[in-house]
C-alpha cells in the first residue's frame, strides 16, 4: 500500500441502507495497482459509521475512514476539499458516494489503464444506470455516452456523467481546491471539477455502464426545498465568476432556471422571503435571460 495509485474518495450520512453495497463494489475491484479507500461518515445517526467499521477492520490497508461526531456538511464545511482531498496518495482519484455503487469489478483497471495511456486526459468517465430504491421508477441508462472526448461547456448543458463514474487526475487538485476556496457559495463540487479538468486536459466518455446512480427522498438532488434551490442557483452564479468566458453563457441558463424554480417552490411553501431573494436575482438583476426561460418552460409544458 506504500505505492498506491488510485485514492477513492466517499462521502457518506446516513447511507447505512445503502453503504454495504457502496463498499463491496469497492473491494471486488480486480486491478494490478494498490488503492485506497477515503471514506467520511458525517456524523451518521443510523448504522452508516457501525458497517463502516466493519469494513475498516475487515481491509485495513485499503478502508481508510474519518468519524465526524458532529455534522460538518451543516457547518458549511467542505468534505472533499478539508478531509478527503488532502490524504489522497493516489496519482489518480475516483470518485462514488455512499448511495451509489459500482457494478462492473474492472471498472477501475478500465480507467486507469485508459489515462496512462492518454497523458493528455484529465478526467474520464463511464455511463450508470439511474435506480430508485423505492421502487418507484424502473432502472434507466444515465445518459447516451458515447466513445469520444466531451467539452467542459458540452457536459454543463447535458449533464451525461455520473459523479461514481469520475476518474481524474490528482495533480488538479490544488487548483480545484483553490477554486472551491475563493468562491465558497460553490457548494455542489461536480461541475467545477469538471471544467478545472476540462482546463487542464481532455475529458473522455467511456459507453461501458460501470455503476449506479442511486436516488432515494433523502438525496441531494431529490430535494424540491426552495432554501436548497436558492443556494444551487448561487452556486451556479459562484461558478460563472470563477470560471466565465465559454461558460458563461450555459450557467447562466441554468442559475436562472433554479432561480425561478426558487421562486415558484418558495411560493408553494409559503417562503416567500426566498421567493423575493429568487426573484431580484433570477429576474430583477437579468430580465431577457429569464423571459427566454419562462417562455422555453411554457412551450415545453404545452408540448406535453
Amino acid at each position: 500500500m506504500n505505492n498506491v495509485r488510485v485514492s477513492i474518495i466517499t462521502l457518506a450520512y446516513n447511507h447505512g441502507s445503502y453503504i454495504r453495497q457502496c463498499l463491496d463494489g469497492f473491494i471486488m475491484q480486480k486491478t494490478n495497482f494498490p488503492f485506497e479507500v477515503l471514506i467520511h461518515d458525517d456524523a451518521s445517526t443510523d448504522d452508516t459509521a457501525s458497517i463502516i467499521r466493519e469494513y475498516q477492520a475487515k481491509y485495513p490497508d485499503i478502508v481508510k475512514p474519518i468519524f465526524q461526531t458532529e455534522n460538518q456538511y451543516s457547518k458549511g464545511v467542505s468534505i472533499g476539499k478539508d478531509f478527503l482531498y488532502p490524504r489522497a496518495q493516489g496519482d489518480f482519484i475516483a470518485l462514488c458516494e455512499g448511495d451509489d455503487y459500482w457494478t462492473d469489478s474492472l471498472k477501475l483497471l478500465k480507467q486507469f489503464d485508459w489515462m496512462e495511456a492518454h497523458p493528455e486526459c484529465s478526467l474520464c468517465f463511464t455511463n450508470a444506470v439511474i435506480h430508485w430504491y423505492d421502487g418507484s421508477h424502473p432502472d434507466e441508462l444515465f445518459a447516451q455516452v458515447e466513445e469520444r472526448d466531451y467539452s467542459g461547456v458540452e457536459l454543463c448543458k447535458k449533464w451525461l456523467s455520473p459523479t461514481a463514474s469520475f476518474f481524474f487526475r490528482a495533480s488538479i487538485l490544488e487548483e480545484y481546491i483553490s477554486i472551491r476556496s475563493q468562491y465558497p457559495e460553490i457548494i455542489i463540487g461536480d461541475s467545477p471539477l469538471i471544467i478545472t479538468c476540462a482546463n487542464n486536459g481532455t475529458i473522455h466518455g467511456i459507453p461501458d455502464v460501470c455503476c449506479v446512480y442511486g436516488k432515494h427522498p433523502n438525496s441531494w438532488t431529490q430535494y424540491e426545498d426552495a432554501t436548497k434551490t436558492f443556494l444551487s442557483a448561487r452556486s451556479w452564479e459562484a461558478q460563472r465568476k470563477a470560471f466565465g468566458g465559454d461558460y458563461r453563457e450555459v450557467m447562466t441558463n441554468i442559475l436562472t432556471g433554479q432561480y425561478l424554480l426558487a421562486m415558484y417552490r418558495g411560493i408553494k411553501s409559503h417562503d416567500y422571503r426566498i421567493s423575493l431573494k429568487a426573484f431580484y436575482r433570477g429576474v430583477v438583476r437579468q430580465p431577457i435571460t429569464a423571459a427566454k426561460a419562462i417562455i422555453k418552460i411554457v412551450n415545453n409544458k404545452m408540448k406535453k
